[in-house]
């Protein structure tokens, strides 16, 4: 096929006109495009694989091809990457431009998260040397396949029984990463963030415990009744006097609003009114999270607030 002809050009220059060959470039490589499409909690389970590149190339140039809002927002300040190569919509035109973005960028070496399968014909058109993915993903109960997996010059098996930080962070080690450190990291916020977080909280008391409770969630079969959350959030200011918070997007406050008018006590809904940058700040701020499995929890987890994650089928 075209792209077939495309990747074997590449292979022509590599050996015939004596470029640096795959391991070669694996272990020097000058230019690094990674990829992570997706939304906050994904893109914050990837921070560790992002760092794992940075600490193996340091003087590399590495980039992070990015599509949605909410992954971008958190991404953006990384001391890990040079820069953001951004996916900006549908079409022939804007894909046009993003093949001529990452052939003007032509990465070294480019690393395909989990969630990006089928992208390795982006990367031939790019111009990228070589390719690291996974031939076979399993995903929301069904198996998905690179459409050119024989093109990715090393592929990890996909473990169903590891998480999705360490099926990542298996890339790395597929590039000659030794022992990747997993844990997440989370501290690029701006004194902006930090002054606006200050607002909402100005004028409560500092010696009261702070919980949160984030219910909303895309996927209805990760969702907790209503009324749990009330019985829940009512108990915990009953028995231990804390202050109950309740967080989400805009598309969320009928939600909460309901939950609010089930509970028994006073609670305040910050729904809508911070960014996720400054809804990270604040979680610093906060004693616990309590929310379904969903962005929050893998915040909360990223700038160290304990919490408690409720889990439902997920599929």
């Amino acid at each position: 096929s075209f792209y077939r002809i495309l990747f074997y050009f590449s292979r022509f220059r590599t050996y015939i006109l004596k470029r640096p060959g795959p391991e070669e470039l694996i272990r020097h490589p000058k230019r690094i495009l990674l990829t992570r499409l997706q939304n906050v909690g994904d893109m914050i389970v990837f921070l560790p694989t992002i760092r794992a590149f940075r600490e193996a190339y340091p003087d590399a140039d590495i980039r992070l091809l990015v599509k949605h809002p909410g992954g971008i927002e958190i991404i953006q300040g990384c001391p890990y990457l040079n820069g953001l190569i951004r996916v900006r919509g549908k079409g022939l035109r804007n894909k046009w431009a993003l093949i001529r973005e990452i052939w003007r960028f032509r990465p070294d070496l480019f690393v395909i998260s989990t969630q990006d399968y089928g992208r390795v014909i982006w990367g031939i058109l790019g111009g990228a040397r070589v390719l690291i993915g996974y031939k076979e993903v399993r995903l929301y109960g069904e198996r998905k396949r690179e459409k050119l997996p024989g093109i990715l010059y090393k592929s990890p098996v996909f473990d169903e029984a590891s998480t999705e930080l360490e099926r990542n962070l298996k890339l790395a080690r597929a590039c000659g990463i030794q022992d990747p450190d997993p844990a997440l990291e989370l501290n690029w916020f701006g004194p902006e963030d930090e002054e606006a977080v200050d607002r909402l909280l100005s004028g409560l008391e500092n010696d009261q415990l702070r919980v949160i409770l984030a219910p909303g969630t895309r996927r209805s079969a990760k969702a907790w009744m209503p009324e749990r959350f009330a019985e829940v959030a009512d108990a915990l200011v009953g028995k231990y006097g804390v202050r109950i918070f309740f967080v989400g997007g805009a598309d969320e406050k009928e939600t909460i609003k309901r939950i609010q008018l089930m509970m028994r006590n006073k609670s305040v809904s910050l729904a809508g009114q911070t960014t996720l940058r400054q809804l990270g700040v604040f979680f610093t701020r906060m004693d616990l999270l309590i929310a379904v499995d969903s962005g929050p929890v893998h915040l909360a987890a990223a700038v160290g607030t304990p919490y408690i994650a409720l889990f439902g089928p997920g599929e």
